[in-house]
């Protein structure tokens, strides 16, 4: 036990000498890291689905009726929401498709109201960019078709209604039972919001897509940061090494002792990087959905909740440290490793967009446990001792992994 304290001594001042020289690099790794969160954050902002969809209106629009109908939709209906409709010429709305200014037009024929009327329904023709398979493309094209189907089927109703009525010798009744017949189906058709009930259930552990993205870019940050200590953890000679076992140092003492000056040093730097973007979340108000009653700070407690991340991720590297050998080599691999992890894990995209095998795949990675622990954390959720578990067990396997590594090279040479 003597040896293993000053073991950890020694390397804890090592790593000490070290700490502003691997912070330098830390802090353009957050900075890098903090980009790429703004940017999939206004990626989001700028989707098509956050914005109106404008259709224009090309044709003959002075039908009374018609003109009804659309300031219905446009103030009255739900869809006013989600579609703006822009009266136009054939000739600007070609021009404007071409520019991606709108994403569709509709031609109106003409006396399309008189054809409703007597049935025969002239068609609406609709028009959009060659190709677009957007998904606010598809779902206009559905909306029209289902449009096209209720119109249809209520015109059929009431006209068999009707025929139903004169058949029969009602007559008298026709009037009165047409105007229920429509006023029936305007409120039905006006009222189809309240069919169903919409539930936005977010991404992982229903978190918001700003909470998810807080949580993977903070799993980012911490495999990349192995990359800052590749010139003080990969070895080009082992000579100190062989040197303590000859010694009688056992080969645990040395592992061991060289994961914790790593964690120790991890959990540092991430923390004095914590410190800063707190500061900065202070005064930028990110909006966050979950940080809403504990504010910036809850920055910092997440970190916190992070260490057993932290102690997973330096086991991990440690590992990668030890099967090669040169600072472009430990570079390369921390570098790679972040990566395809990162991206197996749903660091870039949610792991939920992913094929099925990878997502298997991801729930056996030290990236997938710490981002689903992660999750948890953000969410408030009390299922964090399921994920300990397994990262706990990953943990001691990488240690165990290094040892048999260092043994092989120490037997080796």
């Amino acid at each position: 036990m003597k040896d293993f304290k000053n073991y950890i001594r020694i390397q804890m001042k090592r790593v000490l000498r070290a700490l502003p020289a691997i912070l330098i690099p830390t802090i353009l790794l957050a900075g890098i890291v903090a980009l790429f969160f703004l940017t999939i954050r206004g990626i989001d902002e700028d989707a098509a689905d956050k914005k109106k969809v404008e259709i224009a209106l090309v044709g003959d629009l002075s039908d009374p009726y018609l003109k009804l109908s659309i300031y219905a939709l446009e103030h009255l209906d739900p869809i006013h929401y989600t579609v703006t409709f822009l009266p136009m010429s054939e000739k600007e709305a070609v021009q404007k498709l071409d520019r991606g200014q709108i994403t569709a037009y509709a031609v109106i024929p003409e006396g399309l109201v008189e054809s409703v009327m007597r049935g025969e329904n002239k068609k609406i023709t609709y028009v959009t960019a060659g190709g677009s398979a957007e998904m606010v493309s598809i779902l206009i094209r559905e909306l029209m078709e289902s449009m096209s189907a209720i119109l249809v089927e209520t015109q059929n109703s009431v006209y068999g209604m009707q025929r139903f009525l004169r058949e029969y010798g009602m007559e008298d009744q026709l009037q009165q039972a047409t105007e229920e017949f429509d006023l029936r189906y305007v409120n039905l058709f006006l009222d189809r919001a309240e069919v169903c009930e919409v539930q936005e259930v977010g991404l992982a552990n229903e978190l918001s897509l700003q909470g998810y993205y807080v949580c993977a870019m903070l799993l980012l940050f911490l495999m990349l940061w192995g990359i800052a200590c590749s010139p003080l953890f990969v070895k080009e000679d082992l000579t100190f090494q062989k040197f303590l076992l000859a010694r009688g140092q056992k080969l645990w003492i040395q592992v061991a002792g060289e994961y914790v000056s790593y964690l120790a040093l991890m959990a540092v730097s991430v923390f004095v990087i914590a410190v800063i973007m707190t500061a900065g979340l202070y005064f930028t108000e990110l909006p966050v959905p979950e940080w809403e009653k504990g504010g910036s700070g809850r920055l910092l407690f997440l970190v916190v909740q992070a260490i057993p991340v932290m102690g997973l991720l330096s086991a991990l590297q440690l590992f990668l440290f030890e099967l090669v050998s040169g600072i472009v080599n430990g570079v390369l691999v921390q570098f790679l490793g972040a990566v395809c992890m990162g991206y197996l894990s749903g660091c870039f995209y949610p792991v939920s967009f992913l094929p099925e095998g990878m997502q298997r795949i991801s729930a056996f990675l030290p990236s997938g446990m710490s981002l689903k622990y992660l999750d948890v954390c953000m969410a408030g959720q009390e299922k964090a001792l399921l994920h300990l578990i397994g990262m706990g067990m990953s943990l001691f396997l990488f240690l165990w992994l290094t040892m048999l590594v260092r043994e092989r090279k120490l037997m080796k040479n």
